[in-house]
């Protein structure tokens, strides 16, 4: 894999091929922040780009400033053009809009992978934490594996023609029974099983959510997120360079206890 450094700011990224992925990094145990402002559409644009992984990396709103309309609008968009095999991985986004916006109009097939990744989204601003194909009728592949999502305003939802693998996933949608739409249905916090095996409900506990770097994100003993993951397509390493698992099972989110 070739991999690229990462610039603090608007991304974009070129694509790779089958045989030589792009990787979009930073250093293992020493997180970038992306930290964004003045309504940007979105802290990275992947967008007709395919074989491509995103990982190790923290998207939030700038600290510094506060009012709601100045908040990055999405943290990573893939949209707008053609784009397939891209991973997401280890990698936290909060206190933004719209999380992981993946909508393709034109190729049939898509694949698109997200693995160990926290999503706490800003409840305040009303919209989706991720959407997948809203409106859009072309069938993509999507699978989701130990992600934490947490927080939305809006439910997670995934269009009916995405072929959706969905396994061993916290939501925590509040003072709200509905958790997920996909396949054409909801999905309540009782139903959460009928997506995938050990899709759960729950207050993540993370030790604090803030902005940037004062932010934790690391879960609490007694987190329902804890020891409870799937071993498939984790990486061997959390986002602080913790060697996964620890205790008795893989961590949900990028961080691992």
């Amino acid at each position: 894999m070739r991999t690229l450094g990462v610039l603090i700011g608007l991304l974009a990224a070129a694509g790779g091929a089958a045989h030589a992925w792009v990787t979009i990094t930073g250093d293992e145990g020493n997180r970038p922040i992306i930290a964004g402002r003045d309504d940007l559409f979105a802290a990275m644009f992947l967008g007709g780009a395919s074989y491509v992984c995103v990982r190790n990396l923290e998207i939030t709103h700038d600290a510094a400033v506060w009012a709601p309309a100045l908040y990055f609008r999405g943290g990573i968009d893939i949209a707008g053009s053609p784009s397939s095999h891209i991973l997401l991985q280890k990698l936290y986004i909060h206190h933004i809009d719209e999380g992981i916006v993946i909508d393709d109009d034109s190729l049939p097939g898509a694949q698109f992978t997200i693995e160990n990744v926290t999503v706490h989204d800003n409840p305040s601003r009303h919209a989706y934490p991720m959407y997948v194909q809203y409106g859009l009728s072309n069938p993509i592949s999507l699978t989701i594996r130990n992600t934490v999502i947490a927080n939305g305003y809006g439910l997670v939802y995934i269009g009916p023609t995405v072929s959706f693998t969905c396994e061993n996933n916290l939501f925590y949608r509040p003072g709200d029974s509905e958790q997920v739409e996909a396949n054409g249905r909801t999905y309540t916090i009782a139903q959460l099983s009928q997506l995938g095996g050990g899709n759960i409900y729950g207050a993540p506990l993370f030790i604090l959510p803030a902005w940037g770097t004062t932010g934790d994100y690391h879960m609490l003993a007694g987190s329902p997120g804890i020891d409870v993951g799937t071993s498939t397509g984790a990486p061997p390493f959390a986002l602080d360079y913790t060697i996964r698992p620890q205790g008795a099972g893989y961590d949900m989110g990028a961080y691992e206890r």
